[in-house]
């Protein structure tokens, strides 16, 4: 089991509750479910079954034979408030159009436990389904941005007045404070266990500082797991569920601190895109979700230390197991905050490169190129350029410990791709010495080692000295259909190749020069004819004289 997975089965114990059921004196049963269907409904139940045996909250599936199949929820007497929070919240939602369970009633007065009885939503559970996930990830952060949208009263996990909608804590700080009181003051909970010694100063300036946050607190499901949300056979979300965990709080904070640590970076981005961010806002905010992160994991770590129950045995497990995961998180924060850094001034400044009007001329052919030629990745963001990224061309072509060149390397995508794949080094040729500075700019800040840029004019025969495994020759054909034979001579294994768009026949515009030089080829794929589409495609093709290094291609 991945950590990930493993941290995310640890939230679900510790913040929902599921931990065992000697909390209950006398489990509820499926006599209990029946005794409260026949006070509240006129109909007898049919089929009545518990779907999650051995945690707190008891959940039972009854099939109603003359209506919907209802959904019932149980747990002890202490956690009505829950259930009314829920049923709170999930009535303001229903007002807005997403998917959540009807409410059929809460209560706690028919049986010895407080239940919950909702409708029965189609769908099965987006972590049973097996197709594009990513497609409900967008989806999820679409309904959380709706969420978050709706205003609330007061701050916290727990309402105060049901009636008004007024959360328990009035302000911010009645919220916060006693939370890290408990988290640095507690008998029995020992923080330094979980957070190196050096940082506990700056980790309580940290929290502390949490306080001054200044928000008006919107509604925050809290707990955007695939098991919570239902999904139809297109992947399509059916139903939102399970809001124990709602909080009014500072959005998107507060949901991506719940759900962002148990989520890979794909996952990540998809909810972004739904929600309406970019990953480069997100890093605007990433210091304070994850001290929040940090706040709540280490709360719940302290719940587990002093909860006193039957199940103390088990809960002081789970707290081990929580361990490694708040030193990681408490690292990955402290990394980042310890040391100063240049590196966003050196981005800004490669986006200011980037966005200068300028174009290249060679002194043999007066060929011209835009600095915006090439599509830029700076982490997960990309910088549009008059191509396409060529990641999945990249992707066909053995680099791994080649010798690469990279001609007409422009702003050296195509050279950190090599880079990326395995090459074990790539040179650079690039007339224009702005296009050099700004790609070692970008080399800087991506930290890309082993890429060299060099000025060069690649229609100049008497460049060619060293020998490569691989060359790239991406649209640059008209550069060096004259000095094919060059070319060749210091191509040891393999001449990748990107047309220009193709407007005449292949054969007789490329593949006829290019035959006496080299005696096989291999077609890789075609790519659109620039970042916007486009009418046309390019093709982008392999070259070789030994028929051996054409089937090394991933194709």
């Amino acid at each position: 089991m991945s950590l990930r997975v493993a941290a995310h089965n640890l939230w679900q114990k510790l913040s929902l509750g599921s931990v065992s059921a000697k909390f209950f004196s006398e489990p509820p049963t499926v006599d209990t479910v029946y005794k409260l269907i026949g006070a509240l409904f006129s109909q007898r139940p049919g089929d009545i079954r518990s779907i999650n045996n051995g945690s707190v909250s008891r959940v039972f599936i009854v099939h109603m034979p003359k209506g919907k199949d209802l959904i019932v929820k149980i747990n002890r007497e202490s956690e009505f408030k829950e259930y009314l929070k829920e049923k709170w919240c999930m009535e303001r939602i229903a007002k807005i159009g997403l998917p959540v369970p009807k409410i059929h009633t809460v209560g706690k007065d028919i049986i010895p436990f407080a239940y919950s009885i909702q409708q029965r939503i189609d769908g099965i559970p987006a972590n049973q389904f097996h197709g594009d996930r990513q497609k409900i990830w967008r989806q999820i952060g679409k309904c959380a941005a709706a969420i978050n949208f709706l205003p609330t009263g007061g701050y916290g996990r727990w309402m105060g007045d049901f009636s008004s909608g007024q959360w328990a804590c009035r302000t911010w700080g009645e919220y916060i404070q006693p939370m890290i009181d408990r988290i640095f003051h507690s008998r029995s909970f020992w923080i330094e266990e979980f957070v190196a010694q050096e940082n506990l100063k700056n980790m309580r300036f940290i929290f502390e500082k949490m306080k001054d946050w200044k928000f008006s607190p919107t509604l925050c499901h809290g707990n955007f797991a695939m098991s919570n949300i239902l999904v139809d056979s297109l992947g399509d979300i059916t139903g939102i569920l399970d809001w124990g965990n709602a909080a009014s709080h500072r959005a998107p904070y507060y949901e991506l601190a719940t759900a962002f640590f148990w989520m890979n970076r794909e996952e990540q981005e998809s909810f972004l895109m739904g929600y309406g961010l970019n990953w480069s806002q997100y890093e605007d905010i990433k210091n304070d979700v994850e001290a929040l992160q940090l706040l709540e994991m280490l709360d719940l770590a302290r719940w587990s230390t002093e909860h006193d129950n039957e199940n103390q045995k088990n809960l002081e497990k789970i707290r081990k197991q929580l361990k490694p995961l708040i030193l990681r998180l408490g690292e990955q924060i402290f990394a980042h905050r310890r040391y100063p850094s240049v590196r966003g001034k050196i981005r800004d400044v490669i986006q200011a490169a980037i966005d200068t009007p300028h174009s290249s001329l060679t002194y043999l052919e007066n060929n011209r190129t835009s600095n915006r030629y090439q599509s830029v990745q700076l982490d997960e963001d990309w910088i549009k350029g008059y191509r396409t990224s060529r990641a999945d061309i990249l992707d066909k072509i053995p680099f791994k410990g080649k010798k690469v060149l990279d001609l007409g390397s422009n702003l050296g995508e195509l050279s950190r791709g090599a880079r990326r794949r395995g090459a074990l080094f790539v040179d650079g040729f690039e007339y224009d010495p702005f296009f050099i500075e700004t790609a070692n700019l970008i080399n800087a800040y991506l930290g890309a080692t082993r890429v060299s840029f060099y000025k060069r004019d690649i229609t100049d025969p008497g460049v060619y000295a060293e020998k490569y495994d691989l060359v790239l020759a991406f649209a640059v054909f008209d550069y060096i259909k004259k000095i094919l034979p060059e070319i060749s001579r210091i191509t040891s294994e393999m001449l990748v190749l990107e047309t220009h768009v193709l407007k005449n026949d292949l054969d007789k515009s490329y593949l006829d020069r290019l035959s006496p030089h080299f005696k096989y080829r291999q077609l890789i794929g075609y790519v659109p004819e620039n970042a916007d589409g486009g009418s046309g495609k390019r093709a982008v093709l392999a070259f070789a004289n030994n028929r051996k290094r054409l089937s090394e291609l991933n194709l």
